[in-house]
This record gives C-alpha cells, structure tokens and sequence, in this order.
C-alpha cells in the first residue's frame, strides 16, 4: 500500500492473477502431483513489478522492501508446496508397513493360539488398526488431494481480502 500510486495498482493486479493462477490452476495441478508452470511466472511478474516500482520518498522505500521481504516469503512456500507434492514415503517404507502388519496379523496364528471368539475378535481389531495406519499413511503421503489435503482455501481469502482493500463487496469464489 505504501508504493506510488501507479506501482501500487500494477502490483495488486499482478498479485491477483497469481492468487488466481495458483487457485484455479496450481492446486489442481497439485493433486496431480506437480506444480503450474503459470502461477510460477506469474509470481516472477510480481517480482519484477515491485523490483521496478520507484521509491523516492523514505516511505515508498520501506514499503518496497517490506514487498521484497513478503515475496521471498512467498517465492520459499511455493518452494514448499512444490518439495511436499514430489516428496513421498520410500518404497522400502510401504513394502516394511505391509510386511509388518502381515506379521502382526499372522503372528497368533504362528504361535498355534486357540481360535476362540474373543481371540477372532482381537486379531481383526488389530488388522483394522493396521490397515487404518496404511490407508491413513498413502492419503497423507499425498498432501494435496482429497479428502485431507491441504485445500486453496487461503488464496480464496486473499482474494476476498483484495476486494475488501479495494472496497468492493465481490466475494472471491472456491
């Protein structure tokens, strides 16, 4: 807010079509497992936008640093959200899981354990518990997909902040 007016009203616009590239495009593409190569170019038109704006008065100076200083903030989560969709939980990782939960299963039985009710009972408790941590694990190993991934609701927020700075009662829409 504190930029010349002109620089002021470029860097808004260019913030609210990167809002709106990583909304509508990014996070879709973050579901898939990758990132949008629009909402990266997008931010680096920010970038450049505020590396041009003038700052003659102490004022204009200190509020293109603060904008430097929130872009690399912003140029470091999108670092983060592209390490977290290509990050994932080592095969070795799955394949010991699976094992281990096989064994825990199978273990009673291995022992020559009577098959009683309560026993039965016991054994597929714990076979629900593990398959519960494996399920639980593969969606999480996903942090961008449904149902407990991480959502796009904070750019939807921004974007209704954008309009409330302007003083426009348009909501932004999910």
């Amino acid at each position: 807010g504190g930029l010349a007016a002109g620089d002021r009203t470029a860097v808004r616009a260019l913030l609210r079509q990167y809002t709106r590239d990583v909304r509508t495009a990014e996070f879709p593409e973050l579901a898939r497992g990758r990132t949008s190569p629009a909402a990266w170019q997008a931010l680096d038109r920010v970038r450049g936008a505020v590396r041009a704006a003038g700052a003659a008065r102490p004022e204009q100076a200190a509020a293109k640093a603060a904008a430097q200083s929130a872009l690399a903030t912003g140029y470091e989560r999108r670092s983060d959200r592209d390490a977290a969709v290509k990050a994932g939980i080592p095969r070795v990782v799955w394949f010991a899981m699976v094992a281990s939960g096989a064994f825990l299963i199978a273990f009673p039985a291995a022992l020559g354990l009577t098959s009683t009710a309560r026993h039965l009972v016991a054994v597929s408790f714990a076979g629900a518990a593990v398959a519960f941590a494996i399920v639980l694990a593969a969606q999480l190993n996903h942090s961008f997909r449904e149902p407990f991934g991480v959502t796009r609701a904070a750019f939807v927020f921004a974007e209704a902040r954008f309009s409330q700075i302007d003083g426009s009662a348009a909501p932004a829409r999910t």
